[in-house]
């Protein structure tokens, strides 16, 4: 099973495991958006046996590119270990270091997936600000339900009903085109044209050519998640984001629904 904590939010974890437990089936988190993120007191990561963040450059905090792999399972690190960097069975502190030597072994094919040191060092750095950047991103997002409370024109993010804390990765709404008076794509151009840029997260991916030519999947097959592609979009957030800025945003959509 691999759930998704979507744009910050923590999914029902005791309800997954309980589901994997019963069927003898392994859970790897998804935890791209969620770094940050608690779940009834807990820190996604701290569930289960892996799980696996992304340090992109949009994400809460970044290395500039890469992510982390979080697991108790020994033998899975071994194996990542080995796949991360061309097979090989001894790292380079080991094969170069006063006491090492430089002979060593592929032990199976690998990839170039190695995590540089440089991205390793602005992640570092990056840490200690990661309850800032999140604190300031809760406030924008309470801003945002405050002043878009009642809008008819679009359909907010419902926070989960249980103990969380969200990392608010995104704030996704959704929109409504006969109350807004113009669809997701439409609404997205007009904020263009008011120099506000918005995101896509995410595309219905069955429908995506590959998915869609080699499985056979076609519109209609997953009603809600088609209908949610179709209509959500990302509203600016981020830890800089100023007040300032996010008053243009809403007051620009306050013109575009005004004429409807």
């Amino acid at each position: 099973i691999i759930p998704v904590h979507f744009a910050g939010a923590p999914a029902d974890l005791d309800a997954i495991y309980a589901i994997a437990q019963k069927h003898s089936l392994r859970v790897i988190e998804d935890c791209a958006h969620s770094i940050g993120t608690t779940y009834k007191g807990k820190k996604i990561g701290s569930f289960g046996d892996t799980q696996v963040f992304s340090f992109h450059p949009n994400k809460n905090i970044t290395t500039g590119e890469g992510g982390a792999i979080v697991t108790r399972d020994e033998a899975l690190v071994k194996r990542v270990n080995l796949l991360r960097f061309h097979g090989i069975d001894r790292e380079a502190w080991a094969r170069f270091g006063k006491s090492g030597s430089p002979h060593y072994e592929i032990a199976c094919p690998g990839y170039k997936f190695n995590f540089m040191d440089m991205q390793a060092a602005l992640g570092i750095h990056q840490l200690p600000q990661l309850e800032t950047f999140n604190m300031k991103r809760l406030k924008l997002a309470e801003r945002y339900y405050e002043k878009l409370a009642g809008c008819e024109a679009l359909t907010l993010p419902v926070p989960p009903p249980y103990e969380h804390l969200h990392a608010w990765h995104l704030f996704t709404p959704l929109v409504n085109p006969d109350k807004a008076g113009v669809d997701r794509d439409g609404l997205m151009a007009a904020l263009k044209e008011h120099n506000i840029g918005t995101g896509l997260h995410y595309v219905a991916i069955h429908l995506s050519p590959y998915y869609r030519d080699h499985y056979g999947f076609k519109r209609g097959d997953l009603p809600v998640t088609e209908t949610i592609s179709d209509r959500v979009l990302s509203l600016p957030l981020f830890p800089d984001l100023t007040i300032e800025q996010q008053d243009r945003v809403l007051l620009a959509l306050d013109k575009i629904f005004s004429k409807r």
